[in-house]
């Protein structure tokens, strides 16, 4: 009977389905070399590998694995990819991916008060400083230290350009909104709106040539065209650019000496008037009309040393009345003219419009500008915009605002140039 069951067990054995796997694959032995998990799966039984996939422990991606020659294995590179497609979590990749000094640079970069940071065994967290010590000393910490001020002072320079756009784009939008309710209220002269315009835009728009930055290169590049040959307002005509370039640096360097003046005790006022003639000498002489007859529509009035404001005022409405009827006189035509009772009858019986003039007044260290419409007869002088070379940090924009004013002016004249006679006065009698 026992030799019954004992061949019953064999022969069980033997059609066993465990018995035929132990006689197909063999016997499969435990390894504690994790090379073997690079092997081909078509060798291995997943059923009988109890060893936790490489790709579920995130840690091991950072192991020194050695490269092996072997055609059958996944190099490095293939198996980091794997890793990486599998989708890392990317606060470890960033964190606990790096070396331990990299941590300790990571962390300092993500310190909420980076200006109080200093590496020092109690601001650092704990395990890294622990890894630190193991493949580092102290001594090497300093060094690291530039790099991450570098930083820093990266991320504080790019939050500080973004606020510097957004207030410069509120300071846009503030000024072309006192554009727009100017234009609304509709009680501009064209020109004058022109002008008004320029002036409240000036720093937010082009106004000098692209080759002209070398010559200004503490201005914003806004200043300037983007492109070479691009028309801009404050241009040369008939003179050279290094003419254009001294006149215009000139005035925006005024302010400087205005406050200089002030120290001294020199006159200022002299000195601005000065300054506005030598501008306004250049750009007839770069319209090409210097040497030409015509009515200027600009003119200057200087206070004096304690005129009263009621005086200065009386001398800048008789100077430029008379300058408007003297423009009447000239393009009016002559059969609406009355002699006997010096005025004009009727309306639009001119030869063309009369223009728009322009006034300044410099009181000590204060420029005001002023309007006047020649064509209306009862037209009052209009104050527009004043400005004073005793503040800082306005020096260029208040030189830009006199070359625009000038220019303005040299523009007319330059439109009507043709109508022009050549100044008598001016000609050699020898010829």
């Amino acid at each position: 009977m026992d030799q019954i069951m004992r061949l019953r067990d064999v022969l069980l054995d033997y059609i066993s389905p465990v018995a035929k796997r132990r006689r197909v694959f063999g016997p499969i032995a435990s390894s504690s070399n994790t090379e073997d998990l690079f092997l081909s799966s078509k060798q291995v039984n997943l059923e009988t590998n109890t060893d936790t996939p490489v790709a579920e422990v995130p840690h091991q991606s950072y192991l020194p694995l050695q490269q092996n020659s072997n055609r059958l294995k996944r190099t490095r590179d293939d198996f980091e990819e794997e890793i990486d497609n599998e989708g890392a979590d990317s606060d470890l990749s960033d964190s606990q991916s790096l070396p331990p000094i990299d941590r300790l640079i990571y962390w300092a970069h993500h310190n909420s008060d980076p200006e109080n940071f200093e590496v020092t065994p109690e601001s650092m967290p704990e395990d890294d400083y622990k890894s630190l010590d193991s493949v580092t000393s102290k001594s090497d910490i300093p060094d690291r230290r530039p790099k991450m001020e570098c930083k820093i002072d990266r991320r504080e320079m790019i939050i500080a350009k973004v606020q510097e756009y957004l207030h410069r784009q509120s300071e846009i939008a503030l000024r072309r909104s006192d554009v727009a309710r100017a234009k609304a209220s509709r009680d501009w002269h064209p020109d004058e709106m022109f002008l008004f315009e320029r002036l409240t835009m000036r720093g937010f728009e082009a106004l000098l040539p692209k080759s002209w930055k070398t010559d200004f290169p503490t201005l914003p590049h806004t200043i300037f065209a983007q492109y070479e040959n691009e028309q801009t307002f404050v241009n040369t005509n008939f003179t050279s650019n290094s003419y254009g370039i001294k006149a215009l640096q000139s005035l925006l360097n005024l302010g400087v000496r205005v406050r200089d003046n002030l120290l001294t005790g020199a006159p200022t006022n002299k000195l601005i008037a000065r300054e506005i003639y030598n501008y306004i000498k250049w750009s007839e002489r770069d319209g090409k009309y210097s040497r030409m007859r015509f009515l200027p529509v600009l003119t200057t009035v200087i206070a004096r040393p304690k005129q009263s404001m009621n005086s200065l005022s009386a001398a800048i409405n008789s100077q430029m009345n008379f300058l408007a009827q003297r423009h009447r006189e000239t393009l009016i035509i002559p059969e609406t003219y009355d002699e006997q009772e010096d005025n004009i009858r009727g309306k639009d019986k001119y030869i063309k419009q009369p223009p728009l003039l322009y006034g300044v007044i410099v009181a000590h260290t204060v420029i005001i500008f002023v309007t006047l419409d020649s064509a209306n007869v009862d037209a009052t002088v209009k104050h527009m915009q004043h400005f004073d070379f005793r503040e800082q940090g306005a020096d260029a924009w208040n030189g830009f605002a006199i070359a625009i004013l000038i220019i303005v002016a040299r523009n007319y004249i330059m439109s009507i140039k043709k109508e022009l006679e050549d100044d008598e006065s001016d000609l050699d009698v020898d010829l």
